[in-house]
C-alpha cells in the first residue's frame, strides 16, 4: 500500500518531460483542461463583478463584493496554475498562487460574515412591493386629498361670490335710502334692522372664508408701520355705535409709555379686536366693556404687548371653557348664545394669534362677566413723516372723469352708477368684457371699474386684451370690483393686469378714496400694486 502511494506521489510530481514515472496521458489532459475552463471561468466572473462595482457606485456591500471578486481571480488564477504546473513542473509557484487565493478566501469570508446582518436587513422583493403598494395608495390618497382641497376652494369662492354679489346691492342700497332726510324714524328702525341683518350674513361669511385661508396656509400677515392710537381709535368707532344702542359704557385705556408706532399686520390686529370686543358688547346686557394696553417689557428689542377686553356680561359657563376656542359644538343646544355669528370667531383669532407668534388667553366666572387677553410682540419704529399739505383747487371747472362701468348684474351695476354720479363722475355702463373692450376702443376713460366673472367675457381676459392695445388706452387704470378674494383670486386679477382690487360688498367711502386715487392726474398719482380693500359693509 506504501509503494503504491509512493508511485502516485511520484507520478503526481513529474511532468511529461520529467525523468520520473510517467503519469498516464488520458489523466493530464482532463485535469489540464478542468483546470483551464475553470481558471478562465473564474477570471470571466471575477472581471464582471468588477467591472460592475467601477461602474456603479452606489451598490451597496461594496466591500463583500471586491473580496469576492479578489478571491474568484485567486481562484482562477490557482486552476490555471495548477495546469501549467502539471507540464512545466513549476510547484513553487502554484504554492505561491495558493497561498495568496488562501488569503483573498479568508478576506472574502470575514466581510461576508460581517455584512451579513445588513444584507439579511434588506427588503425581500415581496417587501418592496409592499412598501410600493403603501406608498402609491398614500400618493392617491394625497391626490384625492388635493382633489378635495380644491373642489372646496372652489365652493368656498362660489358661496362667498354668490353671496357678496346681492348683498353689495342690498346693504348698498340700504346705506343710500338712510342718507336720504325725509326718512321717518320707523322707516329708519326697518331699513337698521336690513343693514344690521346683512352685516351679520357678511360676517358669517367673511368668517367662514377666513377660516377656510387659515387652515390651508394661505392667510399671509403683512408687515408694516401702523398707528397704535389710530388702530384703536378706528376700531372702537366701528363697536362704538353697538354699545350705545344698549347703553353699555365703552371705555379705553392705553399706557403712556406704548410706542406711539409699530411695526405689524394691522388689519388682522384689528380682526382680533373687533371679534374681541363684539362678543363682549353682544353678551353684555348691561354695565360696560373696557379695552386696557400696557406694554410689559422689552424683549430682543421688541414690544411685548398685552391688550386685554373686559365686560360685565354673564360669563362664560365652566362646562363650556374648555372648548372656547375650538369653535361651536355642532351638538349643543340651538338655543344656547354661543360667540359669534359662525361659531369661528375665536378660533380664528386663535390662529391669527399663534400666526404673530403670540399668546391668547381668557378669565372668565360666571354672573361676573369675562376677561379676554391677547399678548404680541412687536417692532417699534420712527413716526412716519407728515403728509404735505393738500394742492389748493383750480379756480377754473375741470370736467367730470369719466369712467366705464363693467358690470353684467344689473342692481349692482345701478347702484354703483348712482354713487359715482353723486360724486360728479361720467359714467358709461357695460355688461361684459367684450362691450368694455369695444368701448374702450372708441372713447377715452379715465378708469374702469371691471367686475371679475361675467358671461361673454370675464374681466380678466378683457383686461388682458385692454393691456394688448397699446397707448393711452392700454395703459387705463383698471380697479377689480369682485366677490372672489381668496388669495388665489386677487394674483390672477394682478397677472391679468389690473391696479387695484375692491371686494363686494364695499363701504361707498372705500370706492370713493380708491376712485379717487385712480382718477388723480398721472404725474399727482403714486402708483401702487394691486391691494384687497376688505372692509365691512356700511
Amino acid at each position: 500500500m506504501v509503494g503504491i502511494l509512493g508511485e502516485l506521489s511520484d507520478a503526481g510530481s513529474s511532468s511529461p518531460g520529467g525523468t520520473g514515472l510517467l503519469p498516464r496521458l488520458e489523466l493530464i489532459w482532463t485535469q489540464g483542461a478542468a483546470d483551464a475552463v475553470i481558471g478562465l471561468s473564474c477570471a470571466a466572473m471575477g472581471v464582471a463583478i468588477a467591472i460592475v462595482l467601477v461602474r456603479r457606485r452606489d451598490l451597496p456591500f461594496r466591500g463583500i463584493l471586491w473580496a469576492f471578486a479578489a478571491f474568484i481571480l485567486g481562484c482562477g488564477a490557482t486552476h490555471g496554475l495548477a495546469g501549467w504546473a502539471l507540464w512545466a513542473s513549476r510547484d513553487g509557484l502554484e504554492a505561491d498562487v495558493r497561498l495568496a487565493t488562501a488569503l483573498a478566501a479568508v478576506a472574502a469570508a470575514v466581510a461576508l460574515w460581517r455584512g451579513l446582518p445588513a444584507a439579511l436587513a434588506l427588503p425581500s422583493p415581496g417587501a418592496l412591493q409592499q412598501v410600493r403598494r403603501e406608498l402609491g395608495a398614500r400618493i392617491r390618497e394625497r391626490d384625492a386629498a388635493e382633489r378635495a382641497s380644491a373642489a372646496k376652494s372652489a365652493f368656498l369662492a362660489r358661496v362667498s361670490h354668490e353671496i357678496r354679489s346681492p348683498l353689495n346691492s342690498i346693504l348698498g342700497y340700504t346705506d343710500l335710502l338712510l342718507g336720504e332726510a325725509n326718512r321717518t324714524a320707523e322707516e329708519r328702525r326697518k331699513l337698521t334692522i336690513i343693514q344690521v341683518s346683512g352685516s351679520s350674513l357678511l360676517a358669517v361669511v367673511d368668517d367662514i372664508v377666513d377660516f377656510s385661508r387659515i387652515t390651508a396656509g394661505e392667510a399671509a400677515l403683512r408687515s408694516e408701520p401702523f398707528g397704535l392710537h389710530d388702530l384703536v381709535d378706528t376700531t372702537l368707532a366701528m363697536v362704538r355705535p353697538a354699545a350705545e344702542s344698549k347703553g353699555l359704557l365703552l371705555s379705553v385705556e392705553i399706557a403712556p409709555d406704548l410706542p406711539r408706532h409699530l411695526r405689524g399686520d394691522e388689519d388682522r390686529i384689528r380682526q382680533i379686536l373687533l371679534n374681541l370686543l363684539t362678543n363682549a358688547i353682544k353678551f353684555t346686557a348691561a354695565g360696560s366693556v373696557s379695552l386696557t394696553l400696557r406694554r410689559e417689557e422689552v424683549v430682543s428689542g421688541r414690544a411685548r404687548i398685552t391688550v386685554a377686553v373686559k365686560d360685565t356680561g354673564a360669563g362664560i359657563p365652566p362646562d363650556r371653557q374648555a372648548t372656547l376656542f375650538r369653535g361651536a359644538d355642532p351638538g349643543e343646544d340651538a338655543h344656547v348664545p354661543r360667540i359669534g355669528g359662525s361659531g369661528l370667531g375665536l378660533v380664528i383669532c386663535r390662529k391669527l394669534v399663534a400666526l404673530m407668534g403670540g399668546e391668547i388667553g381668557f378669565e372668565s366666572h360666571e354672573g361676573y362677566g369675562s376677561t379676554f387677553w391677547i399678548r404680541l410682540d412687536l417692532d417699534p419704529v420712527a413716526a412716519p413723516p407728515e403728509l404735505p399739505p393738500p394742492r389748493p383747487e383750480p379756480d377754473e371747472i375741470l370736467p367730470a372723469p369719466r369712467i366705464l362701468l363693467v358690470e353684467d348684474i344689473p342692481a349692482n351695476q345701478e347702484l354703483v352708477r348712482l354713487l359715482l354720479e353723486e360724486e360728479g363722475y361720467a359714467v358709461d355702463t357695460a355688461s361684459n368684457g367684450v362691450e368694455a373692450v369695444a368701448m374702450i376702443r372708441s372713447a377715452p376713460y379715465r378708469l374702469v371699474l371691471m367686475d371679475v366673472q361675467m358671461p361673454t367675457m370675464d374681466g380678466l381676459t378683457a383686461t388682458r386684451r385692454i393691456r394688448e392695445m397699446g397707448g393711452p388706452s392700454g395703459r387705463i387704470p383698471i380697479v377689480a370690483m369682485t366677490g372672489n378674494i381668496l388669495p388665489h383670486h386677487l394674483e390672477a386679477c394682478r397677472e391679468a393686469g389690473m391696479d387695484d382690487v375692491i371686494a363686494k360688498p364695499f363701504k361707498r367711502a372705500d370706492l370713493a378714496a380708491v376712485i379717487a386715487h385712480w382718477t388723480l392726474i398721472e404725474g399727482d398719482r403714486p402708483r401702487r400694486p394691486a391691494r384687497d380693500v376688505l372692509s365691512s359693509p356700511a
